[in-house]
Order: C-alpha cells, then structure tokens, then sequence
C-alpha cells in the first residue's frame, strides 16, 4: 500500500489510517484510525460501516446487499474541522 491521501491536514496515510489519530464521536467509524478505508454496505433498510483490515481483506456477502460503497474513516459533520472538505489524494482498490 503506497498510495497516499490526507483527511486531515498535515497527516497522511494509507488505506490502514493513522495509527497517530484514533476517530472521535461524529466519524464514520469509531472506535478506530482517522483516514483507514472503510467499506459500507446497505440491505435498501439498514446500513453497516466497517473499517478495512490489511492490505488483501476479502468478504462475502449475502444475498440481500442491494450496495457497498467506499468511503475514509473522516469527520462526517465537521465537528473537529472541514470534515471531507480538506481531503486529497486517492487509493486504488480492486472489487
């Protein structure tokens, strides 16, 4: 994993997070790492966010997910700052 981005100014990370920022109330995730990939999934009803462990995670998924989706473990209200608005960079996965 050597691809980069930053969701908090001056910390960037790979899709593993910063193991130096653990999330807060508001995250995406909590408990867990600022910046790690989190997968979400949805049944069209409930929704279920999960960060990703290592570099090769692999998971099955039942019949009845209607999406998943990708998103960084980030300050989803901007309680703490600019939330999504100050993120850069990007990281490549494969489905």
């Amino acid at each position: 994993m050597n691809e980069r981005w930053v969701v908090s100014p001056g910390w960037d990370c790979n899709a593993k997070g910063s193991p130096n920022l653990t999330t807060k109330a508001g995250y995406v995730v909590t408990p867990g790492h600022e910046g790690t990939l989190v997968i979400g999934t949805t049944d069209g009803m409930q929704e279920s966010m999960r960060e990703i462990d290592g570099d090769q995670t692999r998971m099955q998924f039942g019949p009845d997910i209607c999406a998943i989706f990708f998103i960084a473990n980030d300050d989803m209200y901007c309680r703490y700052g600019a939330g999504f608005g100050d993120n850069h960079g990007s990281i490549s996965i494969t489905v």
